[in-house]
């Protein structure tokens, strides 16, 4: 009796361990919200390394704006505030002016 107890209590345990969750990141879809706090001050370009902007999909239904500073810190921004819609419009101009050089091959002798 006990050692059916045991196989059941081991099969529900391992039943529950969903591996899909780490799959589900792994792919960069995630089931849940990045950010829970949103910065409302300014900061300024010279202190941004990276931005990256994550559209609303079935796992958070809003849009995210999250940017990593130079020190390594990352912020999630309101993308509702006027000064986040004008880095972001300022970031796609950019993108969108830049003339990125053909890739050079090298001979390795």
């Amino acid at each position: 009796m006990r050692f059916i107890a045991g196989c059941l209590l081991l099969l529900l345990l391992v039943s529950s361990l969903s591996p899909a969750h780490g799959v589900l990141e792994a792919n960069n879809v995630y089931l849940r919200c990045r950010c829970t706090k949103t910065a409302s001050l300014p900061i300024s370009l010279k202190f941004i390394a990276r931005v990256s902007v994550f559209p609303p999909s079935s796992g958070c239904s809003v849009l995210e704006v999250i940017i990593w500073l130079k020190n390594k810190s990352a912020l999630c921004l309101n993308p509702k505030l006027p000064w986040t819609q004008h880095l972001l419009e300022n970031i796609h101009n950019l993108v969108k002016n830049s003339q990125l050089p053909a890739p050079v091959k090298t001979k390795k002798t």
